[in-house]
């Protein structure tokens, strides 16, 4: 759950990495990506309630 509201960005240096992913980039067998709707503001209050649950017990 935590995953979602990091930043994953990354800098490619290498430049046979560099033009692989431009070729990649360009080539029609590039695979397409989904990216999944999420409601984050359910997610955080279904974590609180877990965290009120678990620390209820203490």
């Amino acid at each position: 759950m935590a995953t979602a509201s990091f930043d994953k960005a990354f800098v490619v240096t290498n430049p046979e990495d560099i033009a692989r992913i431009e070729e990649d980039f360009r080539s029609d067998n590039f695979p397409e990506i989904e990216v999944k709707d999420r409601d984050i503001d359910a997610e955080s209050r279904e974590g609180v309630q877990r965290l009120l649950q678990k620390f209820s017990f203490l």
